[in-house]
């Protein structure tokens, strides 16, 4: 009898069942006892929203995505215009393939956070408690404009990114939303908005988490060499293939080398690191030509 790995956690867009990835054995206990304090903190005060998103969040983290919309949900029954609640769902929506509800939920999202003031968002992966880089807004439009992305609503896609950049707070927001406006506008045919955003683009930007997508956008400008990016992605880990990965595959197409270009975004989706965004637009694009992975 065949051992089957388990109930899968989501299906790619061609109905495969995706797994959950476990994490290192010491990342996974450190993830694990996170878990177990964020369920305590939350049995003590089971009404309190800040810790509602908190246990969703590190149910997330644990890869157990739609438990963590359970969670946000959850929340939502007791703080229906919390628009922290419908930017974390919105998330999970994405990374579980449910794109419609992605865009539904960061539409609400942004509802109830116009006209109020951004806010940080802590990052609550294990070894990175320390990061400050996100914030409300920006993850708010960035997840609405990948949803749309992944749909193939082109327009409502950069326009979503174009947001992000205009709040951006700091150079890993506007390297978060140019990456992805600088792939839609190419494909639009609107070049020259293209070459001006790249124009923004510098070596000197102050980088933190988005070290993949910046120099991405370098190699699109002509200061870095794809090949060499690629080629360092494949040594980082398999996060790092889908993010330089299919940033790369764009260069090749759209420098005319079509054949590399579905060859790189096949090898981004052979990886296991399909939570990633740039695994579900990989996909999604491949989905989209009828290229079987």
């Amino acid at each position: 009898m065949v051992e089957l790995p388990g109930v899968p956690e989501a299906f790619t867009l061609f109905r495969r069942p995706l797994y959950h990835v476990p994490y290192r054995p010491d990342l996974a206990k450190k993830q694990q006892e996170k878990l177990d304090q964020a369920l305590k903190d939350w049995r003590e005060d089971p009404e309190d929203v800040e810790r509602i998103i908190h246990l969703g969040r590190q149910y997330a983290y644990m890869g157990q995505y739609r438990r963590a919309v359970a969670i946000f949900t959850m929340g939502l029954e007791r703080a229906s215009e919390d628009p922290w609640l419908y930017r974390h769902r919105a998330h999970r929506f994405l990374t579980l393939r449910l794109f419609d509800h992605a865009i539904e939920d960061s539409r609400l999202a942004v509802k109830h956070m116009t006209g109020k003031p951004d806010e940080v968002e802590y990052s609550g992966l294990p070894g990175s408690e320390h990061l400050e880089i996100y914030s409300l807004h920006t993850n708010t439009y960035y997840h609405m404009g990948l949803a749309y992305y992944a749909k193939g609503e082109l327009d409502e896609a950069a326009g979503s990114f174009r947001r992000l950049i205009e709040v951006a707070r700091n150079d890993d927001h506007t390297i978060m939303g140019a990456y992805w406006l600088y792939m839609i506008l190419r494909r639009l045919g609107e070049e020259g908005e293209a070459s001006a955003l790249l124009e923004t683009i510098t070596a000197d930007m102050e980088i933190h988490v988005s070290a993949n997508y910046h120099h991405c956008l370098l190699a699109h400008k002509g200061e870095m060499d794809a090949e060499a990016i690629l080629s360092a992605a494949r040594e980082e880990s398999s996060l790092g293939v889908t993010a330089s990965g299919n940033g790369i595959a764009n260069w090749f197409r759209f420098n005319g080398q079509e054949e590399r270009y579905v060859e790189l975004l096949k090898e981004v989706v052979s990886t296991d690191a399909w939570s990633g965004f740039g695994y579900i637009i990989a996909e999604a694009d491949l989905h989209r030509m009828g290229e079987t992975p």
